[in-house]
């Protein structure tokens, strides 16, 4: 047989080989992270293959796909429904996407290798565009070295010009007239804090060197253990004077040349994703920061590897959080699952029943009666009802419940949330009105078990996020009489749905 016959022969056989190639699968629980990378437990070899989440009763959420111990592609689902996918590169997520119950493509986010976001699309239900953002490409990426000369000064040789701005400071070497541009190196650390004048803080401990632009502070910073000469940091800075800031990746080490954190800084700012570890290399902690403040989810990890805290975040207040003990059994939550201040989270859980099997009917029995309406209005001013008032709202009420309900279908036929607030947090602060006519303002988490019983009437700000998707419901029922309930004569909507 010719050598080329055999060749064709063996083809089908290869690709039945590839075919049939087995990719590991494993539960999440039998996966443990040592340092960045994920590991099955008793293995010495990173992670290949994918993990499935399960909830208790079998059904599941999660798919995550690691090659060598690192996550490529995770895949959130709800009721056998794809939900979203986030796929990684990795340094950071590169893009996120969420799907309509349909499969059709809902929302898009895309990053750049910095973790910064460059896009953002939302699409109709029908599949049709409805929103894009673009983020300019030539926005100034402050990890990118400006190309400097090949000086390097001590900060003795520099002397300082203030002009009539009293924020600015300009840097000229001794001798020279030009502003300086190059690398000064000084004793000690630059100072972020803007109570102080100085831009220098002197330190025998450490040893910096910070690159300066036409005579400002505009690129690398990078400090030393000056005992044994590691790293202490390195970042990239930008500002002048009282105004200096952190303004790109940042990387901080231990003293025995350990990672501490690494992370990114927006305008002096936390931004993305924040980890830390422990000094014997072990992940210590895994953040996301939007804008300085902690959002969505963060981990804690102790120094022997086994998860410890998770907590929950939203706009930097602290939804929910799940301490563990040994073999990551659940030792304490908070809120508890028992909290349930005066019946409001029955109250939600039965709203946002009410809205997912659309019996839209129901509605009309968690509205405040006419009567409580006016105790509501008039509690408010600390007046009595007049006739002319109560006459007014008895012959408009039905008509305006009926419109809150109109409202509310429209809502969920433009945003469609109800698909992915499967499983979700809820964090609500009061404005009460007391007997003595008084307002008061009570914030989360003072809020939970609060007593709000002695009240006149209560309204409580609802936030209702979801635990993947970049989604908020907003709510405001009022208390009275004992119960929860919406108004239905207020000039507001019923809920307020945000991406």
């Amino acid at each position: 047989m010719k050598p080329f016959l055999i060749f064709l022969l063996l083809i089908p056989f290869a690709l039945l080989g590839q075919s049939n190639q087995v990719i590991d699968t494993v539960n999440t629980d039998q996966l443990v992270p040592k340092g960045d990378l994920q590991y099955k437990i008793e293995s010495d070899e990173p992670f290949t293959g994918i993990s499935i989440g399960k909830l208790p009763h079998g059904e599941k959420y999660l798919e995550n796909h690691f090659v060598n111990g690192r996550i490529s592609l995770a895949k959130y689902f709800k009721n056998d429904t794809l939900l979203s996918i986030v796929k990684y590169s990795p340094e950071s997520i590169i893009k996120l996407n969420y799907y309509f119950k349909s499969g059709l493509k809902r929302f898009e986010r895309i990053y750049d290798k910095e973790s910064r976001v460059t896009s953002e699309t939302t699409w109709n239900s029908d599949g049709s565009k409805k929103d894009e953002k673009i983020y300019p490409s030539a926005h100034p990426k402050p990890n990118i070295m400006i190309s400097l000369p090949n000086e390097t000064v001590l900060i003795d040789d520099l002397v300082a010009k203030d002009t009539l701005n009293e924020d600015e400071f300009f840097a000229y070497e001794k001798g020279n007239n030009e502003p300086f541009t190059g690398v000064v190196t000084f004793s000690g650390q630059l100072n972020f804090n803007r109570s102080k004048r100085g831009v220098f803080i002197p330190h025998d401990s450490y040893f910096s060197a910070a690159t300066f632009v036409s005579g400002k502070i505009n690129g690398k910073y990078t400090t030393w253990y000056v005992k044994d000469g590691n790293k202490k940091s390195e970042l990239m800075v930008t500002g002048e004077r009282a105004r200096i800031k952190e303004n790109g990746p940042y990387t901080h080490w231990y003293s025995n040349g350990q990672i501490a954190a690494a992370g990114i800084s927006k305008n002096g700012k936390k931004s993305g994703n924040r980890t830390t570890w422990h000094e014997n290399g072990r992940i210590k902690s895994e953040a996301y920061y939007d804008r300085g403040e902690l959002s969505d989810k963060s981990m804690a990890w102790d120094e022997k590897g086994q998860r410890s805290i998770e907590s929950a975040y939203y706009e930097g207040a602290l939804i929910k959080k799940i301490g563990r003990g040994e073999n990551g059994k659940i030792e304490k939550e908070w809120p508890e699952l028992d909290e349930d201040n005066h019946g409001l989270r029955i109250f939600i859980d039965n709203f946002i029943s009410i809205l997912k099997t659309e019996n839209y009917d129901a509605l009309k029995k968690i509205f405040a009666s006419k009567e409580d309406y006016v105790t509501i209005v008039l509690g408010k001013k600390g007046q009595e009802p007049s006739d002319d008032l109560t006459e007014s709202i008895n012959a408009s009420w039905d008509e305006n419940v009926s419109e809150k309900i109109n409202d509310i279908q429209d809502q969920l036929r433009e945003h469609d949330p109800f698909e992915i607030l499967g499983e979700y947090y809820v964090f609500y602060s009061y404005e009460l009105i007391n007997k003595d006519k008084a307002s008061q303002k009570v914030s989360w988490p003072k809020s939970i078990n609060y007593d709000i019983s002695e009240a006149i009437s209560v309204v409580a700000k609802i936030a209702i996020t979801h635990k993947q998707a970049p989604l908020k419901l907003g709510l405001s029922p009022y208390y009275i009489n004992n119960e929860w309930c919406f108004i239905a004569t207020d000039s507001s909507s019923i809920i307020q749905i945000t991406y």
